[in-house]
């Protein structure tokens, strides 16, 4: 591999590092910036659902704009926008500024993920991808894992603005190799952007996650009940338009494959699952249990472990059970974790919410892995670049929706009838409904067919056999 190989490889770790760092780093901060701001817990939903809307939002049209203006440019005004937007929340003062600098990060996010994958796959010809892929797994699937852990090293030791700062300088870094060692590719006329579908998705997405937000707060007066509404038609209306466009932002047509819309569902309710989790979590660590940030991060840091494992293992369970069985006897067993987790106390030792957390990766690792496998196993070369996207869209769009419905829960008062009295009633309510998502993932994934199966684990055996002549 040649200098400028290896250049790139290291400009794409660090796009993705930073884009799936920033998910998950700034969870542990949430229970500190509530109390620098005066918030109430469940107020800080927003600064997550920000960054996963507009993440969605803009990562539909990365391809186009890539294709139109050039992928470095595009590239290199990406990951400006994204250090930037940094920056700008670190040095923000209240939670309106905090947001907006969230969406800012969402928003240049969006494009710079698809983005850094073309600049790769431009670079390295099909046969070097998959031993490609092997090498660079590892650093990106580290980011998640390692968010918590620097996140609460940041609050405990220093600030959490230095959560957001740490993009500064891994940033630049990646700009400045971006500029010397990528090279200029020339744009090219494209067909007619479809302006109607993201003029529909962008006040869609915004205004329906703002309505059940602020539901949550101050309940659904009929101006916030208007935002819904409002949010609901501009879906609506993206899902109609898309669907007749010649050439859509979103291929919604793709649903009518009924194995890639029955697991873009299941991924989507299993990422709202997760995140979810991420984010109730470290709460009612700290604020209810009196556990710093750092312990918060390392209590949860080995679920990205059992991920991990998830992903070494899961090939070996797809083939031995199928799709179906894995994914939910996966999202099953992380239901009974979660109800778990709702039980910890302040006595529980930690050793026990980490071997339940590394559980978590692993169960739930098996669930996702055997639906990112089985997505496109029956969606043709020509339509895989629409169905990724549109998967990615809806799997953020998901996690987002975690974060709202947990959000919710967290408002519920202290003292329920037949549940209890006491500060983590709410935070134990949302781990409970937090399985609600998990349900809707097992539901979906029980109308795999036996046909669809068959075709899964056929393609299953072609991909080792495949992978064991290129070594």
């Amino acid at each position: 591999m040649n200098n400028q190989k290896k250049i790139i490889c290291i400009v794409y770790v660090m796009a993705m590092f930073t884009v799936s760092l920033d998910t998950t780093i700034v969870n542990v901060a949430l229970a500190t910036i509530s109390h620098d701001f005066s918030l109430k817990p469940e107020q800080t939903g927003m600064i997550n659902i920000s960054y996963l809307a507009s993440l969605a939002f803009t990562m539909p049209a990365a391809g186009w704009l890539a294709q139109r203006y050039g992928a470095k440019v595009i590239f290199l005004f990406a990951f400006a926008g994204f250090t930037l937007a940094s920056v700008w929340c670190g040095l923000s003062t209240n939670i309106v500024s905090l947001n907006l600098g969230r969406m800012a990060q969402g928003a240049s996010g969006g494009l710079l993920t698809p983005v850094a994958m073309a600049i790769l796959f431009r670079t390295f010809p099909p046969e070097e991808r998959l031993k490609l892929s092997r090498a660079l797994i590892l650093p990106i699937a580290l980011a998640p894992a390692l968010g918590p852990i620097v996140g609460g090293f940041f609050v405990e030791y220093a600030t959490w603005r230095l959560a957001f700062f740490i993009n500064l300088p891994i940033g630049i870094v990646a700009i400045l190799l971006a500029l010397y060692y990528v090279k200029v590719d020339k744009g090219a006329k494209q067909s007619t952007f479809d302006y109607k579908g993201l003029l529909l998705a962008g006040p869609g997405l915004v205004l329906l996650m703002l309505a059940l937000y602020l539901g949550q707060e101050r309940g659904f007066s009929t101006s916030i009940s208007l935002l819904l509404i409002i949010g609901l038609l501009c879906i609506a209306g993206l899902a109609k338009v898309e669907w007749n466009q010649p050439n859509p932002l979103l291929h919604v047509r793709l649903f009518t494959n009924p194995l890639y819309r029955s697991m873009t569902i299941s991924m989507a309710a299993c990422a709202g699952a997760l995140l979810g989790l991420i984010y109730v979590f470290p709460l009612m660590y700290q604020q209810v249990f009196d556990a710093t940030a750092l312990e918060s991060g390392l209590v949860l840091f080995p679920e990205a472990l059992g991920l991990m494992l998830a992903s070494q293992i899961m090939p070996y369970s797809f083939k031995r059970f199928g799709p179906k069985l894995v994914v939910q006897i996966g999202v099953c067993l992380t239901a009974i974790i979660y109800l778990l987790l709702a039980q910890i106390s302040a006595d529980t030792n930690p050793w026990v919410i980490r071997v339940l957390s590394f559980s978590v990766g692993v169960c739930l690792g098996h669930a996702v892995g055997a639906i990112n496998m089985s997505a496109f196993a029956t969606i043709s070369k020509e339509q895989m670049g629409h169905a990724t996207a549109l998967f990615q869209v809806l799997s953020r769009v998901g996690s987002a929706v975690g974060v709202v419905l947990l959000s919710f829960m967290l408002a519920l008062p202290n003292d329920l009838p037949m549940i209890g009295t006491g500060a983590d009633v709410p935070y134990r309510m949302s781990l409970i409904a937090a399985c609600l998502l998990l349900f809707v993932a097992f539901i979906s994934a029980a109308k795999l067919t036996k046909e669809n199966e068959s075709i899964l684990k056929e393609k299953m055996i072609q991909k080792q056999e495949a992978k064991r002549k290129t070594g």
